[in-house]
C-alpha cells in the first residue's frame, strides 16, 4: 500500500512541475534584466619609502591597495552613474614605522576628467588593515562607450621618512 501512494505521489508532483514549470506557455516572450555597469577595479602597489635615522636610511615600503567601485544603471543608450568611490587601505603596521604619516584617497579620472569626490565615508576595515574613502553619490550621465580611468591613494611618510613616490594608482575601463 505505502509503495502505491509513494508512486502515486511522486506522478503527481510530476504532472504539477511539467504543468506549473511553464507559466508563460511560449505566449510571452521574457525580457533581460537591465544590467547595470556597475565595476569594481582593485589594485596593490608598493609606495617605496626610507626610514631616515641616525645610522642612515632603512628601505621599509607600504603596500597600499586603491578600489574604484562604479554604480550606476542604464538609461536609453547611456550609463548614469548613481556613485563614484574611491577605497584605500594599508597595513596598520605602517603606523608604526612612519607614525608621522598622511594617507588616503586621492583622485579619480573617468572619462578624461577629474570626479569630485565630496563625500567621505566610514569604512569597516578588516583586523590589521585601515580603509578610508571618499565617494560622490549625485547622478552623472556617461555615454556607454567604455573609456579608460583611473584612481589613487596618497602616502606621505611625514617626518622621518624620505620617499621618491607618493602615489598608488589602479587602471581599469569603464
Amino acid at each position: 500500500m505505502r509503495k502505491k501512494i509513494t508512486l502515486l505521489l511522486a506522478g503527481a508532483s510530476l504532472m504539477g512541475a511539467l504543468f506549473i514549470g511553464n507559466t508563460n506557455n511560449g505566449n510571452v516572450a521574457e525580457a533581460a534584466p537591465i544590467q547595470p555597469q556597475a565595476v569594481r577595479a582593485t589594485d596593490t602597489d608598493l609606495i617605496s619609502i626610507w626610514i631616515v635615522d641616525s645610522g642612515g636610511y632603512v628601505y621599509s615600503p607600504v603596500s597600499v591597495t586603491t578600489t574604484a567601485q562604479i554604480n550606476s544603471t542604464t538609461s536609453g543608450s547611456n550609463w548614469v552613474a548613481t556613485r563614484r568611490e574611491l577605497i584605500s587601505s594599508t597595513h596598520r603596521n605602517a603606523f608604526l614605522a612612519y607614525p608621522n604619516a598622511t594617507w588616503g584617497a586621492g583622485t579619480l579620472e573617468l572619462r578624461g576628467a577629474n570626479v569630485p569626490l565630496p563625500k567621505t565615508g566610514s569604512y569597516i576595515g578588516q583586523p590589521g588593515l585601515e580603509y578610508s574613502g571618499k565617494y560622490n553619490d549625485t547622478q552623472q550621465t556617461y555615454s556607454s562607450i567604455s573609456a579608460p580611468a583611473r584612481g589613487s591613494t596618497v602616502f606621505y611618510a611625514g617626518f622621518g621618512g624620505f620617499q621618491i613616490d607618493n602615489t598608488a594608482w589602479v587602471d581599469f575601463n569603464w
